[in-house]
């Protein structure tokens, strides 16, 4: 995916694409799961600035997170 906001990710995992993932998911498990992901090294983000707004942390996917990614799937 490109990098995105965990606001992001629920309103992705909330739309058609995201439901044949997984059902409703909840926003503080998103943020719990991406804190996990940022421990081990799979993700790392960075802070937008937002003028009037709270600031975004923007996640992306890191080198390590896409190979645990591709062998993953191709696990049986």
């Amino acid at each position: 995916m490109r990098p995105c906001t965990g606001h992001g990710l629920k309103r992705w995992l909330d739309s058609e694409m995201g439901r044949m993932i997984r059902l409703r998911t909840q926003q503080s498990q998103i943020y719990r799961t991406l804190g996990r992901m940022c421990d081990a090294g799979w993700v790392d983000f960075t802070v937008e600035r937002n003028e009037g707004r709270p600031d975004s942390k923007v996640y992306r996917v890191t080198e390590a997170g896409e190979e645990v990614l591709r062998a993953r799937l191709v696990e049986p």
